[in-house]
């Protein structure tokens, strides 16, 4: 199987600009790092002043703030792993019978469009350390309005635990129609139940909320709609069980999209 490398790092709101150290370019708006030089040039090097990998080991600087990173900072330098690294080209399906989709609902497992703008492939770092820590990761097409976040629900086990969010390219498994990008909620240690919040884009003009739910899975092989997903103006909301990835689906009629 392929891995896909770090494309473009956010820290709180805005997109991180990479330092010349990172060998990378200062941009106004939009920072990007190789994840190589991010993480000392080589693929799942351990990054200078950090404990060996897997061991979440970040500071409350690196991250941003402490305990979120809700206000923004941090450094694409500063990122304890790659989170893009093990991030599969392909995902599994939705488990279940498949949904009749529309031809005329756009996907972001074809061309790319203003209604499905397709994943950003973006990072936010933040540190969760007690129930009601929030981690965030805005500033893309996708999240125009509406976050994509989670809270912790508990403290985690082993302490405070730095959460890596991305926002990947990777195409939405079948099953459904995709109404947003990907997410992954990725960490080193075992995190507690989060809740999570996801924006739904798609040109669709009107989303039942019998069929319009977040699916998640924990490695990406298949997925599973999350029970207590419900909807709430333009985004999702739901329980996670930790870790993994989560999507919003729908299962459309012939007349929702325009």
């Amino acid at each position: 199987m392929s891995w896909r490398l770090a494309k473009r790092w956010l820290s709180g709101a805005a997109l991180v600009a990479a330092s010349s150290a990172c060998g990378g370019s200062t941009e106004s708006q939009a920072g990007r790092a190789d994840s190589s030089a991010a993480n000392g040039g080589a693929k799942g090097a351990t990054p200078s002043g950090h404990a060996g990998e897997g061991t979440g080991d970040i500071t409350a600087s690196d991250a941003g703030t402490a305990p979120n990173n809700t206000a923004g900072g941090g450094s694409p330098a500063a990122a304890p792993w790659d989170p893009f690294a093990t991030l599969p080209d392909a995902l599994g399906p939705v488990e279940g019978p498949a949904a009749t989709v529309p031809d005329s609902c756009c996907s972001r497992r074809g061309a790319a469009t203003r209604a499905c703008p397709p994943g950003a492939d973006v990072a936010a770092w933040g540190t969760i350390a007690k129930a009601g820590d929030t981690v965030v990761l805005t500033g893309t097409l996708a999240t125009v309005g509406t976050s994509f976040q989670v809270t912790a629900l508990a403290a985690p086990s082993t302490g405070p635990a730095a959460v890596a969010l991305v926002e990947s390219a990777v195409a939405p498994p079948v099953g459904v129609a995709d109404t947003s990008p990907v997410y992954r909620v990725d960490a080193k240690v075992t995190l507690p139940a989060l809740a999570v919040s996801v924006p739904m884009t798609s040109n669709q003009h009107q989303f039942a909320a019998s069929s319009t739910g977040l699916y998640f899975s924990v490695d990406g092989a298949s997925f599973q709609r999350v029970d207590d997903s419900y909807q709430n103006a333009g985004f999702l909301q739901g329980t996670l069980p930790g870790a993994g990835f989560v999507f919003a689906g729908s299962s459309p009629g012939v007349d929702d999209c325009r």
